[in-house]
């Protein structure tokens, strides 16, 4: 069954369709493929007429700014290109970042698990560990009450706002503890 346009991205930005190990996984992987081909041309963008090593695999695995930054230093040959690519870089992988938020909440209610565990997307290395886990668990009844009615919707979204503040702010933290 083909779903529309406007049903993926009801399931994409949406915070009250389940999501199943299927839909997460084909999902995943072609949003995946999206943003990297997105990154591949705002890099290619950035320098130009100059030979790109592919390099950009490198920058998702990379968990610090700096090691970042001297890479798409050394990509576009320009501190000035470097930040212009950096900041494009980072307005393109916002609409990722929601999907893969709100979609791993969504999952791991589907799996039976607490919404929180969605927060592990956004730690390094981890969030490969548990998106491989919540693409491999079975749909299971809730632990936690799916989202069905606007109350829970409202909640839901609540609870994702929270959890999205608290993440950005240990993210701020640790950032500042490593650089400084």
């Amino acid at each position: 069954m083909k779903e529309s346009v406007k049903d993926l991205f009801r399931r994409w930005f949406g915070l009250t369709a389940p999501v199943n190990r299927a839909f997460y996984l084909k999902s995943g992987l072609a949003l995946m493929a999206l943003r990297c081909l997105g990154d591949s041309i705002i890099l290619l963008t950035a320098a130009g007429t100059k030979i790109v090593d592919i390099k950009t695999p490198l920058m998702y695995i990379v968990p610090t700014f700096g090691m970042r930054g001297a890479l798409l230093q050394e990509i576009t040959g320009s501190h000035t290109l470097a930040v212009v690519a950096a900041v494009a870089m980072a307005l393109w992988a916002l609409p990722f970042l929601w999907i893969g938020v709100s979609m791993s909440f969504r999952r791991a209610q589907d799996a039976g698990y607490t919404p929180w565990l969605g927060l592990a997307f956004f730690m390094p290395v981890l969030n490969l560990l548990i998106i491989a886990t919540l693409c491999a668990l079975p749909t299971r009844p809730p632990r936690v009450p799916l989202a069905n009615s606007s109350e829970g919707a409202k909640s839901l979204l609540k609870s994702a706002t929270v959890a999205v503040a608290y993440a950005a702010s240990f993210g701020v933290v640790v950032t500042a503890f490593s650089v400084f």
